[in-house]
């Protein structure tokens, strides 16, 4: 429930299925509540401005990237999207070919269909570990669907979008900074906190 702490609730619908955070964002009043299997289709169409998802850490991969695309395919043309994840964007030679191959289909795909604007590797056990989280995490941030499908094979690494050197909070603050000039000043406090 935390993703959603600076959404505007009456505008934000959740989805959760552990029934602990179920619950509690069902006390918060966001619009709508959902426990959906996202292995399945949401069935919303394209409808929302933005798409923020934590998926759960499972193995295979590929159950977690059934997850992403059918929370992707609720996003309008112009939409935006951040996914936080867990894996690591890593380009084992200077051209790029063989980043990490479990990944290499779903990022094949996302690049195909989405404008990857950035992919944040994270220093989960700096960042994270406080939550219970130790393990390889990334952030992808899109900024739309492309409108013609862009059929590459595997991608390049481009230092405009990978962020391959693992970030921890100070990084990450200073990353997205220049997006939060419009964030309440206690949610700005919050996340200090949360850092200690």
């Amino acid at each position: 429930g935390a993703l959603t702490i600076a959404l505007q609730k009456r505008h934000t619908i959740c989805n959760e299925i552990d029934e602990i955070r179920l619950e509690n964002l069902r006390r918060e009043g966001y619009n709508k509540v959902t426990d959906q299997d996202a292995l399945k289709p949401f069935g919303y169409g394209k409808i929302f401005d933005g798409v923020v998802m934590n998926p759960p850490f499972l193995k295979p991969a590929k159950k977690v990237d059934t997850m992403i695309f059918n929370a992707l395919s609720c996003m309008k043309d112009d939409g935006r999207c951040a996914i936080l994840r867990d894996g690591w964007n890593q380009f084992e030679d200077y051209l790029g070919y063989q980043h990490r191959r479990s990944n290499v289909a779903f990022y094949d795909a996302l690049f195909e269909q989405y404008n990857v604007k950035k992919i944040i590797n994270i220093n989960a056990f700096e960042t994270y570990s406080k939550q219970g989280t130790v393990t390889f995490m990334q952030i992808i941030l899109i900024d739309g669907r492309k409108k013609v499908i862009d059929e590459s094979n595997h991608r390049l690494k481009d230092p405009d979008i990978d962020i391959t050197e693992p970030c921890g909070f100070k990084e990450l603050w200073n990353i997205f900074k220049p997006y939060i000039n419009s964030v309440s000043n206690l949610l700005i406090k919050e996340l200090k906190l949360l850092n200690k």
